[in-house]
């Protein structure tokens, strides 16, 4: 299964999106690039934090794709994926990458506490091909709140490859520990969805923030706090 990466003119673009504290949604496959900004150009919603959009990117169709952001927060911090459905309508495999961001959470908790950082996925794949056909989903989190895709905080990568069944579901769910060094942060998630020719994805992905709880928080956040600073060597 191939992951979609970003390239460095992707990332420049997502870094001046996230800069202007709005939602915004990337979908990339190929050479064909789209960019819908919350209550811009392509998004289907009137309401702010929610970008509704049906759009086809290279040779994926997509529908009733919502992304959503509770930016500034509340108990908890949300940015998901709520529903999007796929179509590969080539006649090869093909990948559709997909990037959601937003900036200024403030809640939960404030400056000095450490947040958990959960990263959930869940879907279905139809006539997919084993081996070949899948998902990749992880999920950011940037305490200075910039770029979140440039940040240390990440619980990592979740991957599903097809088994080949003509309809097969998957789930994840992972986490780490954010510091929440303030005034806001910000959150994002990169989603890559490989499908062979005419197969179909409805998956779903949230990255969410929560307050981890004093004293417990402090010594977590050791652990946490050094597996960001290896991965920022390597």
């Amino acid at each position: 299964m191939r992951l979609v990466t970003i390239s460095a003119a992707a990332a420049t673009v997502l870094a001046a999106a996230t800069a202007k504290a709005t939602l915004v949604l990337t979908l990339m496959s190929g050479a064909s690039t789209v960019t819908i900004t919350d209550n811009g150009a392509g998004d289907l919603s009137g309401a702010t934090g929610v970008i509704i959009s049906t759009v086809t990117v290279g040779d994926f169709s997509t529908s009733f794709t919502v992304g959503t952001s509770n930016s500034p927060g509340g108990a908890t911090g949300l940015l998901q994926i709520q529903t999007l459905t796929v179509r590969n309508n080539a006649a090869s495999t093909a990948t559709l990458g997909l990037w959601l961001a937003d900036t200024g959470f403030t809640l939960p908790g404030g400056p000095g506490s450490t947040l958990q950082l959960t990263s959930s996925i869940g879907g279905t794949l139809f006539g997919s091909t084993a081996g070949t056909d899948g998902m990749t989903f992880q999920s950011y989190g940037d305490p200075s709140n910039g770029n979140p895709f440039l940040s240390a905080y990440t619980p990592g990568s979740q991957v599903y490859v097809s088994t080949g069944a003509p309809q097969v579901s998957f789930n994840s769910t992972v986490s780490t520990l954010m510091p929440f060094t303030g005034p806001a942060y910000s959150m994002g998630n990169i989603s890559s969805i490989t499908l062979s020719a005419l197969a179909q994805a409805n998956v779903s992905g949230t990255t969410s923030t929560t307050v981890v709880p004093e004293p417990t928080a402090a010594a977590l956040l050791v652990g946490a706090t050094a597996a960001a600073a290896r991965r920022r060597r390597s």
